[in-house]
């Protein structure tokens, strides 16, 4: 049993009802990792979609998160944030004032477009960007963990041929720069065969998997968590990653 989420998100529905859901899942740590554009000056930094709630102040936010959980549930302090090429410094101003437990990288968007909205012609040379990004994610040393990593394979047919080479590729650098990458649930129901050979690569060179339903409703929180235990089960990893003050913690399977 999988019993770590460290992807939910709170704006839409609030921070109750997901730790909540989370002692109804049996899990024993909930990772909260808002997306950054979901906060004041955040947003300004890294422009994302419409909001799911109100602006968030960042103080407030981290606030309430540590008050959060007990003895039997552990809730720790996370945020999402999109990686842009060139704006490392700037992002590392802004997590700097807060006492994360985990900061999470991804990538939503390619030279402004987001990953989704990308017409048929374009795929070979958009999963090039994308990849760039996943790289300087792993590689930049702002982040504890990557999160899904293979979202743009989940979002369109299209393959590149040595997407297996670039996973190991990847979870190589990840594993030099000791930051986990994502096993994401959501991806996890529509390609498992990829994420399968995800974690494989993660096994092979020593990379921590952590594991995030993505969860921005209740009900989503620990989606498909008896899958995770299969995959990871099936690459021979006994144990997830989670975090407190940035340390990277290891959870064994239940």
């Amino acid at each position: 049993m999988v019993q770590v989420d460290l992807h939910v998100h709170v704006a839409g529905h609030g921070l109750a009802p997901m730790v909540r859901a989370a002692r109804r899942a049996g899990l024993k740590v909930l990772g909260v990792a808002e997306h950054v554009f979901q906060f004041r000056g955040g947003r300004e930094l890294v422009p994302g979609p419409a909001l799911e709630g109100p602006l968030m102040e960042v103080g407030d936010y981290v606030a309430r998160v540590r008050l959060a959980g007990g003895d039997d549930l552990a809730v720790r302090l996370g945020i999402e944030v999109d990686y842009r090429s060139g704006l490392e410094l700037r992002l590392a101003e802004f997590l700097k004032p807060w006492p994360w437990d985990y900061v999470l990288g991804s990538v939503h968007d390619v030279d402004g477009r987001d990953i989704a909205l990308v017409p048929d012609g374009d795929w070979p040379s958009h999963w090039a960007g994308y990849w760039r990004l996943l790289e300087g994610a792993a590689g930049c040393r702002l982040f504890d963990a990557v999160s899904h990593p293979l979202r743009l394979a989940a979002l369109q047919p299209y393959r590149p041929a040595d997407l297996a080479e670039r996973l190991a590729a990847l979870a190589e650098l990840a594993a030099a720069r000791g930051v986990a990458l994502e096993l994401n649930t959501d991806d996890l129901m529509v390609i498992p065969e990829l994420q399968k050979t995800l974690l494989a690569a993660c096994a092979r060179a020593g990379t921590g998997v952590v594991v995030g339903s993505d969860a921005h409703h209740p009900r989503r929180v620990a989606r498909a968590f008896g899958e995770a235990a299969r995959a990871l089960a099936a690459a021979g990893i006994g144990e997830v990653t989670a975090f407190s003050a940035r340390r990277p913690e290891a959870v064994p399977l239940g």
